[in-house]
């Protein structure tokens, strides 16, 4: 901000009025000292002679006083007091002033007492004081611990209450004061209650056969007892004798696995206050029976197949596997090839293909808990395929044709498949392969050449039975030569027809 003044003077007769302005610029109209703050500065602009003026005892400008042009001037203050103080320093010229506002802050006063908070298991309360010259704010990280506000100004006492721990465990808390960019934790603890339950005798081992046995409570507050078994299933009966003895009976244990069972006893007002006892039964060796045989299983079957349920006798998990032969021998129940204890294994055989030799599969059944390990055989045996067959019916080897021609039959006998090769020009085979038995019709044509005529058929298995031998067909045809030759009057037996 620019100031100006003038100065008039009376001028001669003739003279020109000339005009001189005066100003004084400063750049800040007021400062802030804070607590830790001794020095600022301020810039002052000026086209004449200035100094500065009116400043209290704890004020402190450097310099105090300036020509034209612009200058940097520190502005100084003592220590600060307890209290805030102000004052308004002038800058001044021949005919202006500028004022500076100056305010010191009074001496930052912070203290909380005391350093930390202590409380029973009951709870109750306590005060915390709180020392300081401004104003402040104050909170917690807990539910049990409260505070009576959350901000204030000035020295004050708070009551700080806390709640009942009913934990065994020992709780804490951190109450923080903050004034500006200073805190002050404080922290608190509060005891757990002193309550116990003792289990003198708490990891109990119990025979495979099962028994009995006395567990001795030792506590200073009324108890419960929950059961807490191991895969829901409760091992122990469980019976209160008195104030301080429970006893419990096990059962036989028929698994061959580790059986478990806890009994939690707890507080009747404090159910945090706990002990647990663990039962530990020992396990039945594994046993694994096939058709009530723990020998090798031998079963036989024809070459048609079929299938075969064998009863599994067990006290533990088992799995069923196919060893050999699972191409043709297959585990058709139960589908997961497993089971639990007593169950049924079902096995499916496939038919044995013609030709084919007797074969051997071996199923393994293995129990999967428990100890000792137990493995059970069951060996499969199929008598050998049906033998391949083929023939000719009536071992009809050699047919013969008339010179006219003729359709003849043969009948395959067989089981397998089979083909047809060699087949003349002159006759005509149907069909040339199949399978099984057939018939297979041959026709012949009219011969009409001056010689009889012959050929050989074979009659093959398919490549799956290179042992099964060939079939030889012999095929002859006659001629229609007769005395009388080309002029014979008939024509029947003209070789020109």
């Amino acid at each position: 901000m620019l100031i100006g003044g003038c100065d008039f003077k009376e001028l001669a007769e003739g003279e020109i009025a000339s005009t001189i302005y005066e100003s004084i610029k400063v750049d800040k109209t007021d400062l802030n000292f804070k607590d830790l703050e001794r020095t600022k500065s301020v810039i002052i602009t000026a086209n004449c002679k200035w100094t500065i003026t009116n400043c209290p005892k704890w004020i402190h400008p450097i310099p105090t006083s300036g020509n034209s042009g612009e200058r940097v001037v520190e502005i100084r203050v003592d220590e600060p007091v307890d209290t805030v103080r102000s004052a308004t320093i002038h800058i001044e010229g021949d005919l202006l002033t500028r004022e500076l506002f100056i305010k010191q802050d009074g001496r930052f006063i912070f203290d909380v007492r005391p350093l930390s908070l202590d409380f029973s298991s009951d709870g109750g309360a306590d005060s915390l004081h709180i020392d300081c010259n401004t104003s402040w704010e104050i909170k917690n990280q807990t539910s049990w611990c409260h505070l009576p506000t959350t901000r204030g100004t000035g020295n004050k006492t708070l009551t700080i209450t806390c709640k009942e721990n009913t934990t065994n465990a020992d709780r804490y808390d951190i109450i923080s004061v903050s004034v500006q960019d200073s805190i002050i934790k404080i922290p608190v603890l509060q005891s757990g209650g002193r309550f116990y339950i003792t289990i003198i005798d708490d990891h109990i081992n119990i025979d495979k056969d099962g028994g009995s046995k006395t567990i001795y409570v030792q506590s200073n507050i009324d108890w419960l007892f929950k059961r807490h078994p191991a895969n829901g299933v409760s091992v122990a009966t469980v019976k209160p004798i008195n104030n301080n003895e429970v006893s419990f009976t096990v059962e036989n244990n028929p698994y061959p696995v580790e059986r478990y069972d806890t009994i939690v006893f707890y507080g009747e007002k404090y159910p945090h206050v706990t002990d647990t006892v663990y039962i530990r039964q020992s396990p039945q060796p594994a046993y694994l029976k096939i058709n009530g045989s723990e020998s090798t299983i031998t079963q036989s079957f024809t070459n048609v197949g079929g299938s075969k349920t064998f009863s599994i006798e067990s006290n533990s998990e088992w799995k069923a596997e196919v060893k050999e032969g699972s191409t043709w021998c297959r585990i058709s129940s139960p589908t997961d090839k497993a089971g639990p204890g007593n169950g049924n294994l079902t096995l499916s055989i496939d038919t044995n293909p013609i030709g084919s030799q007797a074969r051997t599969a071996i199923i393994q059944v293995t129990t999967t808990s428990g100890s000792p390990k137990v493995e059970r055989t069951i060996t499969v045996t199929q008598e050998k395929g049906t033998d391949p067959i083929l023939r000719i019916q009536d071992n009809e080897d050699v047919l013969e044709f008339n010179a006219m021609g003729e359709t003849r039959t043969l009948t395959i006998e067989s089981n397998i498949d089979w083909k047809i090769a060699g087949a003349p020009d002159w006759c005509e085979v149907s069909p040339t392969e199949s399978t099984g038995t057939k018939t297979v019709t041959l026709t012949a044509k009219k011969n009409t050449a001056s010689s009889t005529r012959s050929s050989t058929l074979t009659i093959s298995a398919s490549s799956a039975y290179p042992n099964v031998p060939l079939i030889t067909i012999t095929l002859n045809q006659g001629t229609l030569d007769i005395p009388g030759g080309n002029d014979n009057p008939d024509p029947y037996y003209s070789r020109k027809h």
